[in-house]
């Protein structure tokens, strides 16, 4: 709707899904790792749908070893996600910044929307130099505020990531989460930052956490899907 462009005038190809194997989370990490490697290294530009968001470290990983670490990855999350680990398992979805922070240089990480979290990940967030905007921060700034700290934070990067965990918006548009937090940002607010900030420097994203048994009347997977249908207009403008 923003970008003005109808995507059925570019098609997007459907590479398929990548074969997992439940339980084994290394297993999972290389095959995740190795397709998304192969996209990047190829010049496509991919979207990945998740699915736990804890996806988004393999799919960095494989950015890194394909096109090097001049990378800035956007989070769009309610959460810090900086526990080093939560219920005995590192890999949680509750630990998936403090994962990326292993892939990349902390300061090139950027999340927007964040209302949960301990002391312990802001002191976290404190100690890596990891750049963070909650809700309140989003309102005070407004949309073209945001989208203006996020593009002067970003444009020290040739490269660009985005990752949009479904319960960065409130749950009363996206009720089907893992972890629904109130006093998200709506739909709005989301694709006009979006809107703003994706550029040609875009190489890809993700969008991630939607869970189909939580949902009603599938009003979330409804949004994802317009997320992704939105992320890829604006990228198809800005080629």
């Amino acid at each position: 709707m923003r970008a003005d462009v109808d995507v059925e005038d570019f098609p997007p190809h459907d590479e398929g899904d990548i074969i997992v194997s439940p339980g084994d989370i290394s297993w999972t990490f290389r095959a995740i790792e190795e397709v998304s490697g192969d996209l990047f290294s190829s010049g496509r530009k991919p979207a990945f749908i998740g699915g736990d968001h804890i996806i988004s470290v393999p799919i960095i990983t494989g950015v890194v070893k394909t096109l090097g670490r001049d990378v800035c990855l956007i989070l769009f999350d309610a959460h810090l996600d900086l526990r080093d680990s939560f219920l005995g398992n590192k890999f949680s979805h509750a630990c998936v910044a403090k994962r990326l922070c292993e892939v990349i240089d902390p300061k090139s990480i950027v999340i927007v929307g964040v209302r949960a979290f301990s002391k312990s990940e802001i002191s976290n967030a404190r100690r890596l130099k990891l750049k963070y905007y909650t809700t309140l921060d989003v309102r005070r700034l407004g949309v073209r505020g945001t989208a203006k700290v996020i593009e002067d934070f970003s444009s020290a990067f040739s490269k660009i990531y985005i990752s949009v965990d479904t319960d960065v918006f409130d749950p009363a548009y996206a009720p089907g989460v893992q972890t629904p937090e109130p006093d998200g940002l709506t739909p709005s607010e989301v694709f006009d930052i979006l809107y703003k900030i994706v550029n040609s420097r875009v190489i890809g994203f993700d969008v991630v956490e939607v869970c189909p048994p939580h949902d009603v009347n599938d009003i979330t997977s409804a949004l994802a899907a317009k997320t992704i249908l939105e992320l890829l207009s604006y990228m198809h403008i800005s080629h």
